[in-house]
């Protein structure tokens, strides 16, 4: 499948799958839970200004993706900052427990 989001890379924009479903890569393995239609990924790239954590790749045969592009991603989801902070945590519990598993 097309990867959106390549791990390693810089993160520019913050992703909402519209339609399709996606999976993360992590060093080429598959890790987690899909991603499916109304879920997002690229946020922890554009809050801390770091490389891409894991490779997404369409896993259906369509897929829409809505972008924002840092800029817009900081002036419309601004307010939102401490709640996708606040999920930080969750997000780092899950990779502890994920390491070794894949």
């Amino acid at each position: 499948g097309t990867e959106i989001v390549v791990q390693g890379d810089l993160g520019d924009k913050f992703y909402v799958l519209e339609a399709g479903t996606c999976d993360f890569l992590i060093d080429g393995k598959k890790c987690g839970d899909d991603v499916e239609s109304g879920g997002y990924f690229g946020e922890l790239a554009l809050l801390y200004n770091q490389p891409r954590k894991a490779t997404v790749r369409v896993t259906s045969k369509k897929a829409k993706v809505l972008a924002l592009d840092r800029s817009t991603f900081t002036g419309v989801m601004g307010p939102l900052h401490a709640i996708l902070k606040r999920n930080e945590e969750q997000y780092a519990k899950y990779m502890k427990e994920m390491e070794g598993k894949y």
